[in-house]
């Protein structure tokens, strides 16, 4: 397969934000950027408000910010909460429900703003690249919704779907019906090109049948 000539990178976390999996994908940029010059990145708005971590080379990106309206953005983006926080019932309560469909999609991290703002600008260079690159990767969810939505419109794109976590976790109880959001995630799936993770325990999980 050649190698395409662009591509779209949608990361609701894109630096500055300081954790593994933010990393992770920025150094997955900088490779792809050795490789390819046309670069898109799509990211939130919430990025203005996130803890700053300065990646070095991370100007270097042409960065979309999407306009976000999502419950980080009303708490003004807190990434982290306390012990006590977590373990109360209401917090563990709304973090399954934000992670459960369709609610992830309409208030979940990104939400339903973040969703129609990066399928726009995503068609806008899609149009001028039609058989890019996109690569997304597990979490938020909100971006591979994007991500699916643009590969129904761009057919000759090419989708990597990256999970670094995974969205139904077999050890942890952290959604809503945990084997129906398993068939809505593998309907997703189904349209990716390739997808990949960081283990041999996450492959098992994410195997189609």
């Amino acid at each position: 397969m050649p190698l395409p000539k662009a591509a779209l990178l949608i990361h609701y976390y894109f630096p500055p934000i300081h954790s593994i999996g933010v990393v992770r994908n920025f150094k997955i940029a900088q490779q792809v950027a050795n490789h390819i010059t046309n670069i898109q990145v799509l990211t939130t708005s919430n990025r203005n408000v996130l803890p700053k971590n300065k990646m070095e080379g991370a100007d270097t990106f042409n960065v979309s910010e999407l306009e976000t309206k999502d419950y980080r953005s009303k708490l003004k983006a807190k990434t982290h909460y306390s012990e006590n926080q977590k373990s109360s019932f209401w917090f563990k309560f709304g973090r399954k429900l934000i992670d459960t469909s369709p609610f992830n999609i309409w208030i979940g991290e990104g939400g339903a703003t973040y969703i129609k703002n990066g399928i726009q600008e995503g068609r806008k260079f899609l149009n001028e690249n039609p058989k890019a690159l996109i690569y997304t990767s597990f979490r938020p969810y909100a971006d591979f919704y994007i991500a699916a939505k643009l590969k129904e419109e761009f057919p000759d794109t090419k989708w990597i779907a990256d999970y670094r976590d995974l969205h139904v976790d077999p050890l942890y109880d952290t959604v809503f019906l945990p084997n129906r959001q398993k068939k809505i995630d593998k309907l997703l799936l189904r349209k990716a090109d390739l997808v990949t993770t960081v283990s041999k325990g996450l492959k098992r999980e994410l195997t189609l049948p």
